[in-house]
């Protein structure tokens, strides 16, 4: 496999977008930690954190279009993948939290909420944990997929009225009736003049730029 310039600024963009998630988990977990408890557990927090958004960049990553078998097994396997992620970030927080709040403890950061012990105080910091890290790395994984950009865009479209909120049944009935073809995970118009005069009409429609009266 020839190593060419597409193929470079394909590897680059992946590293950069790895870097990203890493920065993410571990600058923004570790300085929650660190406020709370200290720069020694805010950069043993950032470590785990940034490792474990990494992994999820990594591992568990939208679908590619040209895996999926369809349109519709596309969109279900990118709601797989941003649950997946966003289960390994509950999972994550909850282990973090809760040994921050309970082997670590508050008394000496100075976090004076007393819930009865260091064993309710573990099950608060695993809760706490638990639904903001879950939540995070799952709405960052989501606006990373082709299924969050989908949701956008046809919610964009639909309050607009330029289509039906159900999109993804409109299409499906045009590729059943013969309009659309199934191109691995895309539909395509089935002939290029209707989708020619489709696109004349809404040019013509289109309102242009308003002239000024002649003298």
């Amino acid at each position: 496999m020839l190593w060419d310039s597409h193929s470079r600024r394909f590897a680059v963009r992946a590293v950069l977008t790895d870097l990203e998630f890493v920065l993410l988990g571990g600058i923004g977990g570790g300085l929650m930690a660190g406020l709370l408890y200290g720069p020694f557990y805010g950069i043993l927090a950032g470590l785990v954190f940034g490792l474990v958004f990494a992994m999820v960049r990594r591992f568990v990553q939208p679908t590619e279009p040209k895996e999926a078998l369809s349109p519709r097994g596309l969109l279900v396997s990118d709601r797989a993948a941003v649950l997946y992620a966003a289960l390994a970030g509950v999972g994550t927080g909850a282990l973090v939290g809760g040994f921050l709040g309970g082997v670590v403890g508050g008394d000496e950061a100075g976090l004076v909420v007393d819930v009865g012990g260091p064993v309710q105080e573990g099950l608060l910091g695993a809760g706490m944990g638990a639904v903001v890290v879950g939540a995070v790395l799952g709405m960052i994984v989501q606006a990373n997929s082709a299924s969050g950009r989908f949701i956008t865009v046809q919610l964009w479209l639909a309050l607009h009225g330029r289509t039906t909120v159900r999109l993804m049944s409109f299409l499906e009935e045009a590729h059943r009736v013969g309009v659309l073809r199934q191109v691995g995970a895309y539909y395509q118009f089935r002939h290029a003049s209707l989708q020619d005069r489709l696109a004349a009409l809404a040019s013509a429609q289109a309102p242009g730029p308003v002239r000024a009266a002649s003298p």
